[in-house]
């Protein structure tokens, strides 16, 4: 829980801030034939200006086979904040790899085993936002371009907490 100063104006934003803020997907989406990143419809949350905050992303997903489709992801950051942690993923081969210091500029990619072989990758880090409130949001596309979607699952989850 941050510590509050005297004269801090205590507005719902703020509290919210404090106690967390959490976007989970309420239902899949699928892309597929893009490399493009965009921006995921459920996993973002509004941030605040002069904040820290302590981010985990836990990403459920399925793509084509090994080197078909996979998960290709990103942020979007509001200007002039900074964003560095760790990403731990599924490797090619398949396997665990564990990716340190992802920034807010740093693409990673995760594997897919078979649309019907759901995997799972994670991002912690630390946030910090500069003078500019805005949005954190995921990024994400297929890292290889394939008419088979790679599908990021209801349950995937975005939670930022103040520190």
């Amino acid at each position: 829980m941050p510590v509050f100063k005297a004269g801090t104006r205590l507005t719902a934003a703020v509290l919210n801030g404090a106690i967390g803020l959490t976007a989970i997907k309420s239902a899949d989406t699928g892309r597929a034939s893009t490399t493009t990143l965009a921006a995921d419809p459920d996993l973002t949350v509004a941030v605040l200006a002069n904040t820290a905050y302590l981010v985990r992303i836990s990403m459920l997903y399925k793509s084509g086979t090994t080197n078909t489709g996979d998960l290709k992801i990103g942020f979007s950051v509001p200007t002039g904040a900074t964003f560095a942690g760790g990403f731990l993923c599924i490797s090619n081969p398949l396997g665990v790899a564990i990716f340190p210091v992802p920034t807010a500029s740093t693409v990673m990619v995760s594997y897919g085993n078979g649309t019907s072989n759901p995997l799972w990758c994670e991002v912690t880090a630390n946030l910090v936002v500069s003078t500019t409130a805005g949005n954190f949001t995921l990024t994400w596309a297929q890292n290889t371009s394939s008419g088979t979607a790679t599908t990021l699952m209801a349950g995937s989850s975005l939670q930022a907490v103040a520190h």
